[in-house]
């Protein structure tokens, strides 16, 4: 004979478990950036799911970019309608700091007068504020050096300015030098009822990076010339230099930012007779 089983059929609702959430954030890098983010992990429910933060528009992602500081929400709904939402906090970001380039120069004259002008500058380059550990700056400094002679024909005797200069650039502490590119430009030349004025002018770019430290050069300056032989007509020179600052950038620190804006740094050198100074 068989065997007789009997079977007992129990009904009733099976047991979801409830959506819940992981967040993974970061804050705002820095002030004003606007860019926390926001990863989201979804816990039981019925996938796919859709994704929003602050009511705004849904999205099948569950990361978000570009969150701004402050309080927000994201609200995630499964499948089955089911839907969850849970506060957050993306911090603030540090202030920034601007960073720029500081020329410091001290001139000293030697003798000046209507045949002979000389002077000397002794400049640095420097950061400020101090750069934190880690960072650097590099820029060019741009060094200009104009000669103009202010000849004399008397006779078919044409007297001129001569002009004698030197320049230097050192490195000091936590700075490189790294490159030194020179060039030099003929000015043009116009003509007066005396004799006329020519010149030239002798730029380079030096191209240096501080991590700390500065740089420091020197500039010498000489004009020479013999007196005019019409006293009506004087024979002069003139050497302008100047250093300024372009192409700042910098690397290695947070919540930075770099002017590139540096008052320049002059010295003249003449010997003429209206402006001897």
């Amino acid at each position: 004979m068989g065997t007789d089983y009997t079977w007992n059929v129990a009904t009733g609702q099976c047991t979801t478990q409830p959506l819940s959430l992981t967040l993974n954030k970061t804050n705002e890098t820095c002030a004003g950036y606007n860019n926390g983010t926001l990863t989201v992990t979804v816990n039981n429910g019925v996938a796919p799911y859709t994704y929003s933060i602050n009511g705004g528009a849904t999205q099948s992602s569950n990361f978000f970019s570009n969150i701004p500081p402050g309080n927000s929400y994201v609200t995630v709904v499964d499948a089955s309608a089911n839907t969850v939402t849970e506060s957050f906090v993306i911090g603030a970001g540090g202030l920034a700091q601007t960073y720029s380039v500081q020329f410091t120069q001290s001139v000293t004259s030697g003798l000046i007068s209507q045949t002979s002008s000389s002077k000397t500058m002794v400049w640095t380059a420097s950061i400020s504020p101090a750069l934190p550990a880690g960072a650097s700056m590099t820029f060019n400094i741009n060094f200009n050096h104009v000669e103009t002679d202010n000849y004399v024909n008397t006779g078919g005797l044409q007297q001129n300015a001569s002009f004698v200069s030197a320049s230097t650039i050192t490195a000091v502490g936590s700075a490189v030098v790294n490159s030194t590119t020179p060039t030099a430009t003929v000015n043009g030349s116009t003509t007066s009822a005396c004799g006329g004025q020519s010149g030239v002018t002798h730029s380079t770019v030096y191209n240096v990076t501080l991590s700390g430290g500065y740089v420091t050069g020197t500039i010498n300056a000489t004009v020479m010339n013999d007196a005019s032989e019409n006293p009506s007509c004087p024979v002069y020179g003139t050497i302008s230099d100047s250093l300024g600052i372009s192409g700042v950038g910098i690397t290695g620190a947070q919540c930075a930012s770099v002017s590139q804006v540096t008052t320049p740094i002059t010295m003249s050198t003449t010997t003429n007779p209206f402006l001897l100074t």
